[in-house]
């Protein structure tokens, strides 16, 4: 019998809206997510059989309750990723910049999220799918720092099914699935970062850049995992929120440094842990231009109330000793200047694209 080997670099991943729990949807066009790598795992609790029987060997268990969680990794990109986001943010409210040409993706962190998830489908080497048939994305790391940028994205999914020839999506269905145009990734260099105090009520300027070596985003809703039922059987419910927001941005120099202004010194920063300084944050990323317009691809983080959570400046041996600080993002009580229209939230995002469609629609 001959074997098929799976081989990694003929995958692909595919994510589209859904809009009935456990219901898989059809992935086709403009569906296509470029990934790195995937780490869902698939786990039926085995309920043992504890009857006593004369025998110390247990007869066999039961298959009870399926749970399928994990993550995978992605470049982060000024277009693609749209749909994630907004999944995450569970808000995508989009605007026209140049009429066909350019478009303004604002996303705002939500309380709730109830009935907004998709259809995960991996391709796996072009052999078999996978494929999730909800999925609830439940946070999300971006990792700045010399070269491409980086995104691991959490999530949640309901039930599994294993299709090649049958089945909502299969090998024949996959093959109309397409990646967006246009979708260029987020480097390094492309980071402008603002940093200063809340309590300077003034717009961000020159003497407030930060040089940063590294930038670290982490976005996490708590949710119910657990939620089986007699409507889904093994199969969870749809994940409800189930606490606050968890967000934190960590920001990275190479070299722990004095100097007069926040951003070109981080002793200041540091210093500031200790009475725990509320700071605002601007992380401005401006990519190539769109198609041959003259706009060019956008992607702006907005911090209105960080707090210091923990500090890593430690000499170990000769070098020279990098520095980093862990900040907490909180919601802030009136808008700061600077900051776009509703960005009071821990964080907020907002990119700008060729894409026309809302990322939650």
């Amino acid at each position: 019998m001959t074997e098929t080997a799976i081989k990694g670099y003929r995958s692909e991943a595919a994510f589209v809206l859904g809009s009935l729990w456990d219901t898989a949807v059809q992935a086709g066009a403009l569906h296509g997510i470029p990934f790195l790598n995937e780490k869902i795992t698939k786990s039926v609790t085995l309920e043992a059989n504890d009857e006593l029987d004369l025998e110390a060997g247990a007869l066999n268990g039961d298959a009870s309750s399926k749970k399928f969680s994990g993550s995978f990794d992605t470049y982060l990109r000024y277009s693609g990723l749209d749909k994630l986001f907004a999944h995450l943010f569970g808000d995508d409210s989009i605007s026209t910049i140049d009429a066909a040409t350019a478009f303004r993706h604002e996303m705002r962190l939500q309380n709730a999220k109830e009935g907004l998830f998709g259809t995960l489908v991996i391709n796996k080497g072009n052999v078999i799918i996978e494929e999730y048939a909800s999925v609830k994305v439940v946070g999300c790391t971006v990792t700045i720092k010399p070269g491409r940028a980086m995104v691991t994205w959490d999530v949640v999914c309901s039930s599994l099914a294993y299709n090649t020839d049958t089945g909502t999506n299969t090998l024949t269905t996959f093959a109309s699935v397409t990646v967006p145009s246009g979708n260029e990734a987020v480097m390094f260099q492309h980071l402008t970062a603002y940093l200063k105090p809340v309590s300077d009520t003034t717009d961000f300027d020159a003497d407030d850049l930060a040089y940063l070596n590294e930038v670290v985003i982490s976005i996490k809703q708590p949710v119910v995992e657990d939620d089986y039922s007699t409507r889904g059987g093994t199969i969870i419910d749809e994940p409800v929120a189930d606490g606050k927001w968890d967000v934190t941005c960590k920001l990275g120099w190479r070299k722990f440094t004095v100097a007069a202004q926040p951003g070109a010194g981080n002793s200041a920063i540091i210093a500031a842990d200790l009475a725990k300084t509320k700071y605002k944050a601007k992380l401005l990323l401006t990519g190539p231009a769109i198609g041959s317009g003259t706009n060019v691809n956008l992607m702006t983080w907005y911090f209105p109330n960080l707090q210091s959570e923990s500090v890593d400046v430690n000499v170990a041996g000769a070098n020279v000793p990098p520095a980093s600080v862990t900040f907490r993002a909180h919601r802030a009580t009136s808008l700061p200047t600077g900051f776009p229209t509703g960005a009071t939230g821990p964080v907020s995002l907002e990119i700008q694209n060729a894409n026309d469609t809302a990322g939650d629609a």
